[in-house]
């Protein structure tokens, strides 16, 4: 079983679980907060397996080849957008969601976690201002991740049975970064401007034995 998602979520702002609290940089312009959702990914494709070996008449080959049970899920996505903080009230109005001035192009040819995007093309903006840098316009990385899974059962009594998993999360051990915000340094007093310095988790490997009665 398989999908595709194409689609595109624009909005005036965030929400951050919570229905208290500003969300927008200047409270009397809401439209100048429009811009891509946080959780705007434009590209997402999920897949899952599940595939059982077939009942075996030759009763050693039942015993070695049946009762297996294959499962995989695997899961590519598109980024998310972030938005880029001034890290400070310069607007001097204690909303405290600044963003800076655009003077350049934050684009970068190459982008890696050690530069994601160029920290030099943003300046804060200027007392009692707003920047005119847009909500959500860092593309974030993408997401790649394989997970599958190995069962078998067998059939001790009628009633009695034992079954073993195998379980791998990321079976690819592929690296996928900046799965929160706390990954991406968006922020004009972030020593780490630009970077990006979390990953969701390396390849996980789960076994389980059990007895049913």
């Amino acid at each position: 079983m398989g999908n595709y998602t194409y689609s595109h979520a624009i909005g005036e702002g965030d929400f951050n679980n919570e229905l208290t609290g500003p969300i927008y940089q200047d409270p009397n312009n809401r439209r100048g907060d429009a811009g891509n959702a946080n959780f705007d990914h434009r590209d997402i494709f999920n897949m899952s397996l599940v595939a059982d070996s077939p009942k075996f008449q030759d009763k050693v080959l039942q015993a070695v080849a049946g009762n297996w049970q294959l499962t995989g899920l695997l899961t590519a996505q598109t980024g998310g957008y972030w938005t880029v903080t001034s890290g400070k009230d310069n607007s001097l109005t204690g909303v405290n969601l600044d963003r800076p001035n655009v003077v350049g192009d934050w684009r970068v040819s190459n982008p890696t976690p050690t530069l994601w995007f160029n920290p030099a093309a943003f300046v804060a903006n200027g007392p009692g201002q707003y920047g005119n840098s847009g909500r959500g316009v860092i593309l974030g990385p993408g997401l790649f991740d394989v997970d599958m899974g190995l069962m078998r059962f067998v059939q001790v009594r009628e009633r009695k049975r034992i079954e073993f998993r195998a379980e791998a999360f990321n079976l690819l051990n592929h690296a996928n970064f900046a799965t929160t915000a706390a990954g991406m340094h968006l922020s004009l007093t972030d020593a780490h401007m630009g970077q990006i310095t979390q990953a969701a988790d390396p390849r996980i490997l789960q076994f389980a034995l059990k007895l049913m009665f």
